[in-house]
């Protein structure tokens, strides 16, 4: 990553440190890019699952009205990214299963 990332780059840059480092999370995508061996339905997948991670680890539901300022906050800057971020991380994974001949 470059000296001054851009807001995407490190968005996805933190995305898939924590991944490339969580068992269960590293497995999932690695058996869908396999499976999928598609770039963009790999960042689609990565997408979905990232956003119902952090949906799932709030208490209270952003579409709730009792949710508070901060519930609201996570929400909107862990998700609503569009596909780019996602699609750098599929880029990279394919590109690392390409080299090791998967």
């Amino acid at each position: 990553m470059n000296e001054n990332p851009t807001a995407r780059e490190q968005f996805a840059h933190d995305v898939a440190l924590v991944l490339d480092n969580d068992r269960a999370s590293y497995e999932a995508i690695q058996a869908a890019a396999k499976r999928l061996n598609d770039t963009y339905k790999l960042a689609e997948f990565i997408r979905d699952y990232v956003e119902r991670s952090i949906i799932g680890a709030l208490k209270q539901k952003p579409s709730d009205w009792t949710a508070s300022a901060g519930t609201l906050l996570v929400a909107q800057l862990c998700t609503g990214w569009g596909i780019d971020p996602y699609n750098d991380i599929a880029r990279d994974i394919m590109a690392e299963l390409e080299s090791a001949g998967v």
